[in-house]
């Protein structure tokens, strides 16, 4: 494996195999996402990213190929945050609520849709 060693990826990654009771062998760890898909690219191994890029190229223009993983992992928390201390504004506080209130249709499409 090809770990894209930076947080918070290299935590989700790993607890995503250990949820699924593996544990996998890293040949590379790099803190940089381009290098670590010119490094799948070039066949030395395999990664998986919390995101699907745009382009199915490396740097090189070297083909890099996306499958969905099953199980499907988590999806990502969110939080708002803001200084200790500061009052929010009007506008910010409706957004709070409304984000509340529709949470679940603010979640993002399946990366790779069903071929049922």
């Amino acid at each position: 494996m090809i770990l894209l060693d930076a947080p918070p990826s290299a935590d989700d990654i790993l607890s995503y195999f250990t949820a699924q009771g593996l544990s996998p062998t890293i040949r590379h760890r790099t803190r940089h996402f381009e290098l670590a898909r010119s490094l799948v690219a070039q066949g030395l191994g395999y990664s998986l990213f919390i995101q699907l890029p745009r382009n199915p190229s490396s740097y090189e223009g070297l083909p890099v190929l996306a499958r969905a993983l099953d199980p499907q992992p988590h999806l990502e928390r969110v939080s708002v945050v803001w200084p200790a201390g500061r009052t929010l504004s009007a506008k910010a506080l409706r957004f709070i609520e409304l984000a509340q209130q529709n949470v679940t249709s603010y979640a993002p499409d399946p990366l790779y849709p069903s071929h049922s």
